[in-house]
């Protein structure tokens, strides 16, 4: 009699909590953990001489940066290099520095950085049998490098899949002195949900010590395992300025997100730059970016510390993404929040479970 009772009060009950769950819970917090996912070393085409081991060490005892990622060139590799190096990323990672072993895959078609893969892959191969590689490993992660040099784009970002999609996280839109932000939209209107990297490529044995680019990454803790779930998540940006502070919400939810097309699009900012001794790290413009390059909003200032809010416009973009621009004419990009039809949430499990016997 009891169960007849309140079976059907059980799923109004269920129906309701269902409807009353958020489409995005509140924003998590997250450390940003700066560093260089794009360097090499005598292993390959870097300084002559020197190895992982040394860009780890200086990486590690510098203080200057959280991560370091050496990427040879898998072609230029042999077995022997490849085991020492993802021997000493592991002798030089602690818990206030992560050391990764990683490769730069060199075809005429475009240079790819691949993090998280327990082999160097197969010499020849074109771009959509590397696609189709790296999609076999789900942990991997793929970084569209210099995408301009010596690809166009790497053929306009063609050979999309959701396959490829699911394992190529990055494109690197500062590498050096150059930036490639037409890039980065283009890539994003092809539809890619990919992050934005600020990396060096360098070739001296400057790693970490002898530029300011930096690929910032918000993640829980300082850990290889958090610092690839970050990236997989997007939530990524790519500075000039080392050390600056970024944080973009749109409805409570932070970079790298996917909101189910919004009806109301309340965006909160926040970017600080602690060097305020000097006055071209003094932050001059902030730009809400959408689809095609659109400038949404603009907030001019003169400030080390900003804190923006602004609500926008219900509209056909897919995505947003912060542009930061400081005295210097230093330049950071954030990763996108995009705007998807992901239709209804699905029950949550614990709470099917607690109210399917009442």
């Amino acid at each position: 009699m009891k169960m007849k009772l309140f079976k059907p009060i059980g799923k109004i009950l269920l129906t309701v909590v269902v409807l009353l769950l958020p489409l995005q819970a509140a924003a998590e917090q997250f450390n940003t953990y700066f560093g260089d996912l794009h360097t090499h070393t005598g292993f390959s085409d870097g300084k002559e001489g020197s190895s992982p081991a040394d860009a780890f060490a200086q990486g590690k005892n510098s203080g200057e940066a959280d991560f370091l990622a050496t990427t040879d060139h898998a072609q230029q590799i042999d077995s022997g290099e490849w085991a020492d190096t993802q021997a000493a990323a592991d002798d030089y990672t602690d818990a206030n520095f992560i050391s990764i072993d990683a490769y730069e895959h060199t075809r005429s078609w475009g240079h790819m950085n691949t993090f998280n893969l327990p082999e160097l892959p197969p010499s020849k191969m074109d771009k959509p049998e590397y696609y189709e590689w790296i999609s076999t490993y789900s942990d991997s992660i793929s970084q569209w490098n210099h995408p301009t040099s010596p690809s166009d784009n790497f053929e306009d970002f063609s050979n999309y899949s959701p396959e490829a999609d699911a394992v190529i996280h990055l494109i690197e839109v500062i590498n050096g002195g150059n930036n490639f932000e037409s890039s980065y939209i283009l890539a994003l209107d092809k539809g890619w949900h990919v992050g934005p990297a600020g990396n060096s490529d360098t070739h001296t044995d400057n790693w970490i010590t002898g530029y300011k680019v930096r690929t910032a990454i918000q993640a829980g803790s300082l850990s290889r395992e958090d610092i690839f779930d970050a990236i997989r998540n997007h939530r990524v940006y790519a500075t000039e300025d080392g050390n600056l502070q970024i944080k973009f919400e749109m409805n409570g939810q932070t970079i790298g997100s996917k909101l189910a097309m919004p009806d109301t699009r309340d965006v909160f900012i926040s970017v600080e730059d602690p060097d305020s001794h000097d006055k071209n790290d003094m932050i001059t413009t902030l730009e809400i970016i959408s689809n095609g390059g659109n400038v949404e909003e603009t907030y001019n200032v003169d400030r080390y510390s900003v804190e923006w809010k602004v609500s926008l416009p219900e509209s056909s973009a897919t995505y947003y993404w912060l542009k930061v621009t400081n005295a210097g004419g230093e330049i950071a990009y954030t990763a996108p929040i995009w705007m998807e039809n992901s239709g209804e949430a699905d029950p949550d499990p614990e709470l099917f479970m607690r109210y399917q016997d009442f």
